[in-house]
C-alpha cells in the first residue's frame, strides 16, 4: 500500500514536470555533445598550429641555410673574376715598369758620372806625361796656330823625334783608314767635322759648308754613281784619294739598313698617371662586381630555394585518386595545394638540368659582363681623378665625396636618367645564351638553341626582380656599405705613422688630417684584392650585413600566390 502510494507520488510528480526534466536532459546532452565538438576543435587548431609551427620552423631553416650558400657561393666564385680583373688591370706591373725606369735613370747617371771622373782621370795622365816627355827650355815658342775649332789643342812638335809629314807621332797610333772612321762616327753623333775637331751647333754656315765639302769627295764613275762617301775613301801621305775596298771594313763599321723604330717606352709621367688611374678604377670595379654578384646570387639560389620548398610541399600531398576525389572549392584552403599538385604533373617543373643550366648564367657576368662594367668605372674615374696632380693633398673628410662623384658617373647617364647595367649582368641574345651555356659547360651540343620553358620562366624572373625598384634600392644599399667600408680602409694613410704601427690612439679624429694623392695610391690599389681575394672578406661580410638584401631574399623567397602558382615555382 505503502509502495504504491508513492510510486503514484513519483509518478504525478513526473508527468507534471515533464517539460522540465525534458529540458534539462537536453540541455545536458547539448552541452556534452558541444564540449565534445569544442575539444576536437582545439585538438585540431593546436595540431594545425604545431603543424603551421613546424612548417614556419622548417622554412626558416631553409631560407637561413639558401643565405648561407649565397654568401659561400660568392666568395667561391670571386677568385674566377679576381685572376682576369687583377691580370687586366695589373698595377704592379705599372708599377715595377716605373721602378726599372728609376733604376736605369740611376744606373746611366752613375755611368756617366763615372766616364766624366775617368775622362778626368785620363786627361790628368796625359798632361802629366807630356810634361815629364817634354823640357820646357827645348820647347819653341811659337804662336798659338788658328783652328776653326777653338777648343781644339795647339800642336806644339817635340824636339828629338822625327816628324815626317803625316807621321805616326802627328796623328798618334791610328792607322789613317781608323782615323778617317772615327771621324765619319763622331760626324754622324756630334756633327760636322773639321780638320778632324767637332764644330758646335752654334757655329756659322761657312764652317759647315767646308765641313761637308771634305767630309764628302766626289768619283765620278761610268756606272752612274755620282759620289762615295768619304767613309770608302783614304787619303795617302801624298794627299791623294785613295779608294778602299767596302769588303776590307770591318762589318761593325758598315752600314746596316735602318730598322724600324721601336715603339716609345713610356716616361715616368705616363707611368704614374696610369697607376693612378687604374688603383682608382680596379678597386671601384672590384665593388660594382661583388655588388652585382651578391645581388645576381641571391636571387638565383632563391628562387631556386623556392622551388625545392615547393616540390618538399608537393611530395607531401595526398595521393592522385584521394585528391582528384574532393571537391575544390574557390576560396578553400586548400587552392594552393591542389593547383601544386596540378603542376607536379606538368612538365615544365624545375629540374636537376634546369637548375645547372639556369647556375650557369652566372658564367656571363664573370667572363664578359665584368669587362663593361670597368670601361664605364674608368672613364668616370678618368674624369674625376685624371686632371687631380699627384701632388695635390687629399683631405679625409672630402675622400667620400670624391668617391661620391665617381659613383654619380657610373650609376646615372649625363641626362641623370640611371644606367641600364643589364648588358653586363644577363646575355641579351640567344647567341650569347649559347655561348654562356656552351662555355659554362652546361650544354654538349653548342648547336642547340633551345631554352626549356622552365628556364626561361627563371631567367625572366632573375631579370624581373634585378631590374624592379626593389632590387634597385638594394643595390644602392650594398653599394653604400661597400663604399663605406672602402673609405675606413683608407684611413691608414691619414694617420701619423706611430698609429699606424698601433703605438698611439686609435680613436683620434683624422678628418681634417692630408695626405698626397700619389702617397693614397698604394693603399687604393691593395683594396681590390682584398676585395676579390681577402679571407676573411671584409667587404663580403658588408654586403652579407646590409638589411635589406636580407628582407629582398625573403620576398623572393615567399613569391608564390595561388593566383599565379605555376609563375612561382
Amino acid at each position: 500500500m505503502l509502495l504504491t502510494s508513492g510510486w503514484s507520488a513519483v509518478s504525478s510528480f513526473v508527468s507534471k514536470r515533464r517539460r522540465t526534466f525534458t529540458w534539462v536532459a537536453g540541455s545536458l546532452g547539448g552541452a556534452y555533445l558541444l564540449g565534445q565538438w569544442g575539444l576536437r576543435k582545439i585538438e585540431d587548431m593546436a595540431e594545425r598550429s604545431k603543424r603551421e609551427r613546424l612548417d614556419a620552423d622548417n622554412l626558416a631553416r631553409r631560407f637561413d641555410l639558401n643565405q648561407q650558400d649565397c654568401a659561400f657561393t660568392v666568395l667561391a666564385l670571386l677568385p674566377t673574376v679576381a685572376t682576369q680583373l687583377l691580370s687586366a688591370m695589373d698595377v704592379e706591373a705599372s708599377s715595377a715598369q716605373l721602378a726599372q725606369l728609376a733604376a736605369q735613370v740611376k744606373a746611366r747617371e752613375r755611368a756617366l758620372s763615372e766616364a766624366a771622373e775617368m775622362e778626368s782621370r785620363r786627361i790628368a795622365e796625359v798632361e802629366n806625361k807630356k810634361a815629364e816627355e817634354n823640357d820646357p827650355e827645348e820647347v819653341l815658342a811659337a804662336p798659338p796656330t788658328q783652328s776653326l775649332n777653338p777648343t781644339a789643342e795647339a800642336f806644339v812638335p817635340s824636339f828629338g823625334k822625327k816628324v815626317d809629314g803625316l807621321g805616326e807621332e802627328a796623328i798618334g797610333e791610328e792607322s789613317p783608314k781608323e782615323n778617317i772612321l772615327v771621324q765619319d762616327e763622331a760626324k754622324v753623333n756630334e756633327g760636322p767635322l773639321v780638320n778632324g775637331d767637332a764644330v758646335p751647333e752654334g757655329e756659322g754656315q761657312d764652317a759647315e759648308g767646308e765641313a761637308k765639302s771634305e767630309a764628302t769627295i766626289s768619283v765620278p764613275h761610268d756606272d752612274g754613281v755620282l759620289s762615295k762617301s768619304w767613309a770608302e775613301v783614304v787619303q795617302t801621305g801624298n794627299g791623294h784619294a785613295e779608294e778602299v775596298d767596302r769588303n776590307a771594313i770591318p762589318e761593325a763599321l758598315v752600314p746596316e739598313a735602318e730598322a724600324p723604330p721601336p715603339a716609345p717606352e713610356p716616361t715616368r709621367a705616363e707611368l704614374w698617371n696610369e697607376i693612378k688611374i687604374l688603383s682608382f678604377t680596379r678597386t671601384l670595379t672590384s665593388l660594382y662586381i661583388l655588388t652585382f654578384l651578391s645581388l645576381q646570387t641571391h636571387i638565383q639560389l632563391n628562387l631556386l630555394g623556392r622551388a625545392a620548398y615547393i616540390s618538399s610541399v608537393i611530395a607531401a600531398l595526398p595521393s592522385s585518386s584521394s585528391t582528384s576525389s574532393l571537391p575544390l572549392p574557390q576560396e578553400s584552403e586548400d587552392d594552393l595545394e591542389r593547383a601544386l599538385y596540378a603542376l607536379h604533373r606538368q612538365d615544365d617543373t624545375v629540374t636537376e638540368n634546369v637548375e645547372r643550366m639556369y647556375l650557369t648564367f652566372s658564367w656571363w657576368l664573370l667572363h664578359r659582363g665584368w669587362v663593361g662594367i670597368g670601361e664605364r668605372v674608368r672613364s668616370a674615374v678618368e674624369e674625376v681623378v685624371g686632371p687631380l696632380p699627384l701632388k695635390s693633398t687629399i683631405v679625409y673628410g672630402e675622400l667620400p665625396t670624391l668617391l661620391g662623384q665617381i659613383r654619380q658617373r657610373i650609376d646615372f647617364n649625363p641626362d641623370g636618367s640611371p644606367y641600364d647595367f643589364s648588358p653586363s649582368l644577363f646575355p641579351l641574345t640567344p647567341a650569347d645564351e649559347l655561348l654562356t651555356l656552351s662555355s659554362g659547360g652546361a650544354t654538349t651540343s653548342p648547336t642547340t638553341s633551345f631554352i626549356p620553358p622552365a628556364l626561361r620562366r627563371l631567367l625572366d624572373e632573375t631579370r624581373e626582380f634585378t631590374e624592379s625598384s626593389d632590387g634597385i634600392l638594394v643595390r644602392t644599399r650594398i653599394l653604400d656599405s661597400l663604399f663605406g667600408t672602402l673609405a675606413e680602409k683608407l684611413e691608414g694613410p691619414f694617420r701619423p705613422k706611430q698609429e699606424a704601427q698601433g703605438q698611439g690612439s686609435r680613436f683620434e679624429d683624422v678628418t681634417e688630417r692630408t695626405v698626397r694623392l700619389a702617397g693614397l695610391l698604394p693603399t687604393v690599389a691593395r683594396q681590390s684584392q682584398l676585395t676579390l681575394t681577402g679571407m676573411p672578406n671584409e667587404y663580403a661580410e658588408a654586403v652579407e650585413d646590409v638589411r635589406e638584401l636580407g628582407e629582398f631574399s625573403a620576398i623572393i623567397y615567399a613569391s608564390f600566390d595561388q593566383e599565379d602558382v605555376r609563375r612561382s615555382c
